[in-house]
């Protein structure tokens, strides 16, 4: 299962987030030493939630993430009609030109809910995106391109990539804020 959903936040919340998520790279960070020809691992800064305690995101990633996570929890609850949604870990992707995501699954069950109960959304926060430019998150059954303020929900049993990032401007990063949750729903 995934989907998404454009335009999402406000104009204002949107920027503050972009704001922030640019004032929180630092180039050179690398997430792992894994290493695909000569292309690094996209970089992530993450932290966790505990019983919908976000202190420790807001000290990482700024104040206004723990406003954005419940912006997007009353969506999957009021919208989508997911039944006690909670989320787990919340983390920034930066991704450039020189960088790569190869295909994977999201790390396991969270909290021993069963893989159909645990699934991710992306909110993309550059603040601009071409069409050309690549990028696209890739399942079997289809693919999203990184829009500006596109919020995509996808089931973390599915295995998922980043397609080639195409533009010529190597420090322009593909960004996302990010957020594993768990719900009661059976999908």
């Amino acid at each position: 299962m995934f989907l998404f959903v454009d335009n999402f936040l406000s104009e204002e919340d949107f920027m503050i987030l972009n704001e922030r998520m640019l004032w929180r790279f630092r180039p050179g960070l690398r997430q792992d030493d894994q290493y695909h020809g000569k292309k690094t691992a996209a970089v992530r800064i993450r932290t966790l939630s505990h019983n919908h305690d976000y202190t420790e995101a807001q000290h990482l990633l700024g104040k206004t993430v723990p406003n954005i996570v419940e912006y997007i929890k009353n969506y999957l609850i009021n919208e989508l009609k997911f039944i006690s949604p909670e989320a787990h870990g919340i983390w920034f992707q930066y991704m450039s030109n020189k960088q790569f995501v190869g295909p994977h699954y999201d790390d396991g069950n969270l909290r021993k809910k069963k893989p159909t109960q645990c699934f991710s959304t992306f909110l993309y926060s550059h603040n601009k995106w071409e069409d050309d430019w690549g990028g696209e998150l890739c399942f079997h059954t289809g693919e999203i391109l990184p829009k500006k303020n596109r919020l995509i929900i996808y089931s973390r049993d599915e295995e998922h990539w980043v397609k080639d990032i195409k533009h010529d401007n190597d420090n322009y990063q593909r960004m996302f804020l990010g957020v594993s949750w768990s719900t009661d729903n059976d999908f």
